[in-house]
């Protein structure tokens, strides 16, 4: 006899034996099962795969349904499971068995364990000891590597010649191939030059969800948020012979505040992929894994600047100049607003307010400046503007010399000078000039503690002016105390300290108003920066964390200096929490106490 299964005669013969076999023979419920669990080998190299094996048996013919279950410590399922059904029929006595296995893929080096083993059958539970193994780095020696491989065909199995025809199934999908990558653009950068610093993620699978579990602290760099685009479109990169589709996760511009060797400690990303392996049929499924994955440290070499010329004031970048006056004619004695402006890609918030010349015969009053910043590709771009009063005192054509700075240009590696074109301005007669200007003293250039800050439109300086000119031309005492009182007055709704306080709570309206959570934290973050600066002097790129103690030295109340470095904490949660769900809410509280803080703090 062949031991062939096709014929026809011998397959009833089986199925007729069967039946007697079921009639005659009791069912397997009144004996206890068998179970048993393997997990081989017990020293796995990383590279290998470990098979854990699940099997139950029991006597009778009544078929058997096992459901286990058990969790993984150290292991991901690489393969299966694959079932296999046995059933034997020996001098009138009937078993049968069924087994499961899946191939585990270690995660590291170290202890691996399978618990929490439970096999279900019928109503019962049927709990198994744990089983351990321990992950080396590489195979021991003399044992080649296995790695995972297809699980086996159950029909494959039972009916061999059956299935000798059919192909085997391609091998299990390996480990998901997702990796992290840093990058600094430039890598070796100048102080005070812009570096951009990104996280990519690189992956040959779909990726379902990415969650940070750390952010990277720059510590030595002035830190700038770059914004990534809400969809960013992945990019092929080849990598080690392979291509990767890679997608940036996180950007940041840096400047570096000093010259050295500066480390940025490694990001761990959590990560949840679409990984694909073989049914026990050859076809292809889809399932989510959790991958983590880590960089490596970075080591950012700061190279200090050569020699300055006199004049430079730290502006680092390819920066641009301009200058403008408006409007270009005035009556004498209204006012003008001259505008200075920086712009490029440096950290131009350090920059000192510049001392434009200004001829004899024009009252300058001091500037008030604001910043702003734009993406420009995948650079931040900044710009900082100077607003100066002038004040003509006598009719004539003023020329203002052009406005220049001095910067070092990091890709010429040398230093360079800006220059604005020069301006002028026209200052018509007013009635009565002679016999005023007769009568005052000679005007000075320099600024006087009473002047406005900020930008004054003609018809806001009249007032002022036609006060002053009424108390220098003799017009009595009452005149002259009328004046007075209503200069001290302007003077206080005009203070420095009045006026930095209302664009901070201006600008806290603003961020209110933003429904995005990062976006609302920023804008609260450089409203309170730019204040601080004005209106205690702190230095622009002084670190948040250290505002409080800054405070404290200049006399803030340590209460007041205790709840802000609290709301600096909930600012920070703000920015860089990886999950927002639960912050979107405190954009509107942290503007709030703000204004709390900014009242206490006036």
């Amino acid at each position: 006899m062949s031991g062939r299964v096709d014929s026809p005669r011998f397959v009833a013969l089986l199925a007729l034996t069967l039946v007697a076999a079921a009639l005659a023979a009791p069912a397997w419920g009144a004996d206890e099962p068998r179970i048993t669990a393997r997990l081989e080998p017990e020293v796995i190299g990383l590279d290998e795969a470990a098979v854990l094996t699940i099997e139950v048996g029991a006597s009778g013919f009544a078929s058997l349904a096992p459901r286990p279950t058990f969790d993984l410590e150290n292991f991901e399922i690489a393969a299966g499971p694959s079932r296999a059904e046995n059933f034997r029929f020996v001098n009138g006595e009937t078993a049968r068995s069924v087994s499961f296995q899946w191939q585990l893929r270690p995660l590291a080096v170290g202890a691996a364990k399978v618990r929490n083993l439970v096999v279900a059958l019928g109503d019962a539970q049927h709990k198994l000891a744990d089983l351990d193994a321990r992950v080396e780095t590489a195979a021991p020696p003399g044992r080649a590597a296995r790695a995972p491989s297809a699980p086996a065909d159950p029909f494959a199995q039972l009916f061999p010649e059956l299935f000798s025809q059919r192909q085997a199934p391609r091998a299990a999908a390996r480990a998901p191939k997702v990796r992290l990558a840093v990058a600094l653009d430039p890598p070796d950068p100048y102080v005070g030059q812009q570096a951009v610093f990104t996280l990519y993620l690189l992956t040959q699978a779909d990726v379902h969800r990415v969650s940070p579990r750390d952010l990277p602290e720059f510590r030595g760099f002035w830190v700038r948020e770059i914004q990534l685009p809400d969809r960013p479109r992945p990019e092929w990169v080849e990598v080690d012979g392979e291509r990767y589709g890679r997608v940036p996760l996180l950007r940041r511009a840096l400047f570096p505040l000093s010259a050295g060797k500066f480390e940025i400690p490694p990001v761990t990303v959590d990560s949840i992929v679409e990984v694909t392996e073989l049914t026990p049929w050859g076809t292809p499924l889809g399932r989510p894994a959790e991958v983590r994955r880590a960089t490596e440290r970075m080591t950012i070499n700061v190279r200090p600047l050569p020699s300055a010329p006199e004049g430079f004031a730290g502006a680092v970048g390819t920066l641009a100049v301009q200058a403008r006056i408006e409007p270009a004619s005035v009556t004498a004695g209204e006012a003008a607003t001259l505008t200075l402006s920086v712009s490029g890609p440096g950290n131009l918030r350090s920059l000192p307010d510049p001392e434009p010349a200004t001829p004899s015969g024009i009252r300058r009053f001091p500037p008030q400046s604001r910043s702003s910043e734009e993406l420009a590709g995948d650079r931040l771009k900044s710009a900082r503007t100077w607003s100066y009063v002038l004040v003509p005192e006598r009719s004539g054509s003023f020329a203002l010399p052009p406005f220049s700075l001095t910067y070092f240009d990091p890709k010429a590696g040398q230093f360079k000078t800006a220059a604005s074109q020069p301006l002028s301005l026209e200052a018509r007669a007013r009635p009565g000039e002679s016999d005023v200007a007769a009568a005052r003293p000679e005007a000075r250039d320099e600024p006087t503690p009473s002047a406005p800050e900020g930008p004054v439109s003609p018809a806001a300086s009249t007032l002022p002016t036609w006060l002053l000119a009424a108390v220098w031309a003799g017009g009595g005492a009452l005149t002259a105390l009328g004046g007075v009182g209503a200069v001290m007055g302007w003077r206080r709704s005009r203070s420095p300290r009045a006026q930095s306080r209302r664009r901070l709570l201006a600008r806290l309206d603003e961020a209110r108003r933003e429904n995005r959570p990062r976006q609302a934290a920023g804008a609260i973050e450089d409203a309170w920066r730019d204040y601080l600066s004005e209106r205690w002097h702190l230095p622009a790129d002084s670190p948040i964390g250290q505002w409080g103690e800054l405070l404290s030295t200049q006399g803030v109340g340590r209460e007041t200096a205790d709840r802000l470095v609290a709301f600096l904490g909930d600012l920070h949660l703000l920015r860089f929490a990886p999950e927002l769900s639960a912050t979107e809410s405190l954009a509107a509280d942290l503007a709030e106490r703000s204004r709390q803080l900014a009242r206490e703090l006036h």
